[in-house]
């Protein structure tokens, strides 16, 4: 077997391991972690998949994350900045302004959810 299988192998062990001892099924931890059963079951065989679900599934295991990452041979992902923080960084914008446009964003996506759009 060759390197990146053993860790694929070694990170299936792991979530398994893990779901089994909290006592969870596989439609459980999906219900807990918002990821779905078959990709649980992906995780659990082959030791692969999203780094956002590796995430879900390492918060609802309540497993360190950054430990799953380097089982599995891959970075931690970085988070992104808050909007506010970009938009100072990126803009120089004042804080009224940056309300206003979080204002603004919000209304979009109202908007968008309520499907008024055309």
């Amino acid at each position: 077997m060759n390197n990146i299988d053993d860790k694929s192998a070694r990170l299936a062990k792991t979530l398994r391991q893990a779901r089994i001892a909290s006592g969870l099924s596989a439609r459980e931890l999906q219900a807990v972690s918002g990821v779905a059963k078959s990709v649980v079951s992906r995780f659990e065989h082959e030791g692969t998949g999203s780094a956002h679900n590796l995430l879900a599934l390492a918060r609802a295991l309540e497993l360190r994350a950054s430990d799953l990452f380097s089982q599995a041979g891959r970075a931690m992902p970085t988070p992104s900045p808050s909007l506010p923080a970009m938009l100072r960084a990126e803009y120089d914008l004042p804080p009224e302004a940056i309300k206003e446009i979080q204002q603004n964003i919000k209304s979009i996506a109202r908007k968008y959810r309520a499907g008024d759009y055309d």
